[in-house]
């Protein structure tokens, strides 16, 4: 989806003049590069457009409406994507293991971290529409609130884990020894 300024009149509030457009992003005057980070992935890509044409036929609702297409496409993008429900609830498992396993959970005060990752992370699983009871309030679609929740827990899960990681958290993920194979690094 391509948000572009189509309304130029400054009278208009800014919102007002931006359409959006479903780009072909294999166009010939469109590039994609996705630059490697220092830690040798590609998480994110740079698109460049040289002159591109987009026909009338590809604008997503009606003209100088962009800005309405593009909060409804956000508003369901802050939800909580199901796969992230299974990744935590799996780095939770792995963590109990690990930590079992590194005599990590003989110390009170990170079994009680332990217990508080698990009472936080299993309402977003088990709630219908992947939203916890305390983001939901009353609301019928995701929203700005839930995913503030939801952000907030795996900030606290993830520092949990460097906590039951111990002196290897500082590992890269494929180093050696580090703990199951590097996935509460990588989450």
């Amino acid at each position: 989806m391509l948000l572009a300024r189509t309304d130029h009149d400054p009278a208009n509030r800014k919102q007002a003049g931006i359409t959006a457009f479903a780009l072909n992003m294999r166009s010939p005057s469109v590039t994609c590069r996705r630059p490697r980070q220092i830690t040798d992935e590609h998480d994110f890509n740079e698109v460049f457009f040289d002159r591109v044409f987009v026909p009338d036929s590809q604008v997503i609702g009606a003209v100088h409406d962009g800005w309405r297409v593009s909060q409804n496409t956000v508003t369901h993008e802050r939800g909580i994507n199901p796969r992230q429900l299974v990744i935590h609830l799996q780095l939770l498992e792995e963590l109990y293991r690990l930590a079992i396993g590194n005599d990590a959970i003989l110390d009170h005060r990170l079994q009680q971290r332990l217990a508080d990752a698990y009472v936080e992370v299993r309402p977003f699983h088990s709630t219908p529409d992947d939203r916890s009871p305390e983001c939901s309030a009353g609301t019928t679609r995701p929203g700005r609130r839930c995913k503030l929740c939801w952000s907030e827990m795996s900030k606290r899960l993830h520092d949990t884990a460097m906590a039951v990681l111990g002196d290897a958290a500082p590992l890269w993920c494929d180093a050696h020894p580090n703990p199951g194979d590097g996935c509460s690094q990588r989450s």
